[in-house]
């Protein structure tokens, strides 16, 4: 039997562990311990990449372009790093990296419908007017979407669905091993 601490080899029946000396009571495991090619395996398989990917996305979208306007030839654009939520959504894309890393998928999740709600907060902002009414046609023609509001949707949803899918591919892991 190996000793489930230092995966040292015991006789079996033995108390003690003869490498360690920890209690081999409950401590057994009659199968020989994970290399570490497996045990990288078994740490690489909790992280949740697709989110990670996704999450640089959403943290790259804050410092591109989000929104320009072009009037009688003059283009002017705005990203969200000019705005007072910039933290904000620097913050919850650096959550998700964190947690995709660690492979927390709900975190994830939650990280992903946060920065999704903002970016509708912020489209609907555009199409609202400071003074309380909602701008004429041509003002709303001339405000484009720009890569950094594609790209916070892209990762927002992609956070989302990485997370999902981490879920059900963890429960599917945790069946296979129950038999």
């Amino acid at each position: 039997m190996y000793c489930q601490s230092c995966g040292k080899e015991n006789a079996d029946g033995a108390s003690f562990c003869n490498g360690c000396g920890k209690p081999l009571g409950g401590n057994v495991n009659n199968a020989a311990p994970l290399n570490t090619t497996e045990k990288k395996k078994l740490v690489d398989s909790k992280r949740n990449y697709y989110g990670l990917f996704a999450g640089i996305a959403a943290l790259l979208s804050v410092f591109l372009p989000f929104v320009s306007a072009n009037f009688l030839g003059a283009k002017v654009s705005r990203s969200i790093i000019d705005s007072g939520d910039a933290i904000i959504y620097i913050a919850l894309a650096a959550i998700a990296i964190v947690f995709a890393l660690l492979g927390k998928n709900i975190i994830i999740i939650i990280s992903g419908f946060l920065l999704l709600i903002m970016l509708a907060i912020e489209n609907s902002a555009l199409a609202n007017d400071p003074n309380g009414g909602t701008w004429d046609e041509l003002a709303k023609a001339l405000i484009q979407r720009e890569i950094g509001f594609y790209l916070l949707l892209i990762g927002s949803v992609g956070l989302i669905v990485s997370g999902i899918v981490g879920i059900v591919v963890k429960r599917k892991e945790k069946k296979k091993l129950r038999g």
